[in-house]
């Protein structure tokens, strides 16, 4: 059976900030901009039946001193 996106929850943690962004169904890219540290991002769709569970990934910090980008 088919199931249909309704939304994506979107989350990332970097230096004690968290951030949160709540992404249409139809979207299916996200841009995160991250500094030289460790980032952890979370992502959770919300199906219209059922739940999901999240898929997280954890950017380790960086040696060097400029930004890293993220794509989801």
């Amino acid at each position: 059976s088919e199931v249909t996106i309704q939304s994506y929850n979107l989350t990332w943690s970097q230096d004690g900030q968290v951030s949160t962004e709540l992404k249409d169904g139809g979207q299916n890219q996200a841009e995160v901009f991250v500094g030289s540290g460790r980032c952890d991002i979370s992502v959770q769709a919300e199906p219209s039946t059922g739940f999901s569970l999240p898929a997280t990934i954890t950017i380790p910090p960086n040696s060097d001193t400029g930004e890293s980008d993220a794509f989801l």
